[in-house]
C-alpha cells in the first residue's frame, strides 16, 4: 500500500472513530431540553448540556464529559453530577440539592432559602 491507501486508511479509520463515539456516548454537541417535574433528566456525552425544571420538583443526572447546566425555578430540584465537566444548579426557588460526585467542579447558583452542595470530587464545589 503506497502513500495514498495509508492516507484513505486513516481517513477511514477517523470516520469510524467519530461514529463509534456518536454512537457509544449518546450526544456530541450542545443540547437542550425542558424537565416535567417528577422526572430525571439527563446529560450524556460529549459537549454542553442545558435542563430547564418545567415546574418543581425535578432529578437531573450529568455524566460524561461536557458541562452541564440545570435550572430550577421553583425549587425542590436534585443534580446528581458525576461526570468529568463542570456542573452548575440554579435554584431561585430553594430547597434544592446538588451532589459533586464526579471529577469536574460544580456549584450551586441563585439559590433560594435552603439549598445544599455535597461535594464527593477532586474539582471545587460552590455554593453561591
Amino acid at each position: 500500500m503506497g502513500r495514498r491507501g495509508t492516507r484513505i486508511m486513516a481517513w477511514l479509520f477517523s470516520i469510524g472513530l467519530v461514529a463509534f463515539v456518536s454512537v457509544a456516548s449518546g450526544c456530541i454537541g450542545s443540547s437542550e431540553d425542558v424537565c416535567e417535574p417528577g422526572d430525571r433528566c439527563e446529560c450524556e456525552g460529549i459537549g454542553s448540556c442545558i435542563r430547564d425544571c418545567d415546574g418543581a420538583g425535578c432529578e437531573f443526572l450529568c455524566e460524561g464529559t461536557g458541562a452541564c447546566e440545570f435550572a430550577c425555578p421553583d425549587g425542590e430540584c436534585v443534580a446528581f453530577c458525576e461526570g468529568q465537566g463542570e456542573c452548575t444548579m440554579s435554584c431561585p426557588g430553594g430547597n434544592c440539592e446538588l451532589y459533586c460526585r464526579g471529577t469536574g467542579s460544580c456549584a450551586v447558583t441563585d439559590c433560594g432559602p435552603s439549598c445544599e452542595i455535597h461535594c464527593e470530587t477532586i474539582g471545587t464545589c460552590t455554593a453561591e
